[in-house]
């Protein structure tokens, strides 16, 4: 949020920009801004990347370690989890904190239900466990939930899987397995799969696409969607004040959709 309070001229000329189409810093109302994304930023993880929206800066850094499955993930595991550093703490605390840690986790691990986790899998009942651990660096300005997912997205492009070697046969010599120490054997996730994330703020009677940290403060509430690689929504959650016509809400999916896969191409 901004350092002052916005007036109410202030919100009037915000809101009258965004139902001309034409938003203060100059963006059409379906326009994102650049989302900056570098990888390879820590060197004992096996995929990390670190994501800039605005002000918003998020670290995602990939652990593997081994596990063991039960039917539900049969092919190996992905969990999320989400931490502030002191920095950006008073702003995350007056966002909501924990409870906005544990709503961006819950967001994330619905989207990974798109990925295909068969690379994981090593044998028997044995696969790899993915910990995707997200640190918020900077939270002011750019959507947390979006840069979240971009961070995540973009950690599992760099994420390399240690290859591993099996032996016996589960019968009459149990199962092993040994990691190859060749670091140049290793397996991919097809990230691509992770669905892209769009936040939509409700501003008057239209939704904007990656608002500004002033026109968050004119938002009567919030649209988050994913969207798969093939465009499928994968989900919509809404946040704050009102209710929304089905109308609303089904050119706010639209919306985010051209905006996804903008974003993706």
């Amino acid at each position: 949020s901004s350092m002052f309070a916005l007036s109410q001229s202030e919100k009037s000329y915000i809101t009258a920009a965004v139902a001309g189409n034409m938003r203060c810093d100059g963006r059409a109302r379906n326009d994102a801004r650049t989302l900056e994304s570098r990888t390879n930023l820590v060197s004992n993880a096996a995929g990390s990347a670190q994501v800039q929206l605005d002000g918003t800066i998020v670290l995602a850094v990939v652990k593997p370690e081994v596990t063991q499955i039960t039917g539900d993930t049969a092919n190996g595991r992905i969990s999320f989890s989400v931490e502030c550093s002191a920095g950006a703490s008073p702003v995350f605390e007056r966002r909501g904190g924990e409870q906005l840690a544990s709503e961006i986790v819950q967001v994330l691990d619905r989207m990974a239900r798109s990925l295909d986790l068969q690379p994981l899998f090593i044998v028997g009942t044995t696969a790899w466990q993915l910990s995707v651990d997200l640190l918020v660096l900077e939270c002011s300005g750019g959507n947390l939930f979006d840069a979240c997912a971009a961070a995540v997205k973009g950690a599992l492009a760099d994420t390399r899987v240690p290859e591993v070697e099996v032996s016996g046969d589960g019968v009459n010599t149990p199962f092993d397995f040994e990691v190859v120490s060749n670091p140049h054997k290793f397996r991919r996730i097809d990230s691509k799969l992770f669905p892209t994330l769009v936040t939509l703020a409700r501003i008057g009677q239209h939704f904007v696409v990656d608002a500004s940290a002033d026109e968050e403060t004119c938002a009567s509430g919030r649209l988050v969607v994913a969207v798969s690689e093939k465009g499928d929504v994968v989900l919509v959650r809404k946040d704050g004040a009102g209710p929304l016509s089905v109308a609303a809400l089904l050119d706010g999916i639209h919306q985010a959709r051209e905006a996804a896969m903008a974003r993706a191409s």
